[in-house]
């Protein structure tokens, strides 16, 4: 949720993404005390100016560079695509506050689409 970017930190190896504009979701295992991150990359900061990374990662790229999305989009997809089809096999618990629900279902139930074009036709 860009709202709520605030509470994430940047990584190269993000443990959340944004799928679409207000949908953060895990993309792997969040260990308690581990923080929030997210691949700022993904906020595709086509007016902005490159900033320097350090976050550590292994795969660190030194920087999050405008172009990150139209270069590094179909990894960030491919992540979250499998983590989304695990949605239903992990407890939920905001599960009945998911503004975006209907559609989170409507995608589970489609597994031929992306979950981005679900989630884009709820904002």
């Amino acid at each position: 949720m860009l709202d709520h970017a605030r509470f994430y930190n940047h990584s190269c190896d993000a443990n959340c993404l944004g799928v679409c504009d207000d949908f953060q979701m895990a993309v792997r295992d969040i260990a308690a005390g581990e923080e929030l991150t997210d691949d700022y990359g993904t906020f595709n900061l086509r007016e902005r100016e490159e900033f320097h990374c350090s976050c550590g990662a292994a795969q660190c790229r030194g920087a999050v560079l405008p172009d990150d999305y139209l270069r590094i989009g179909g990894e960030w997809m491919k992540l979250a695509r499998a983590a989304f089809f695990l949605i239903p096999t992990v407890p939920q618990p905001l599960w009945p506050v998911l503004r975006e629900r209907q559609a989170v279902e409507a995608a589970l139930a489609d597994p031929s689409l992306q979950p981005h074009h679900f989630l884009a036709s709820t904002t």
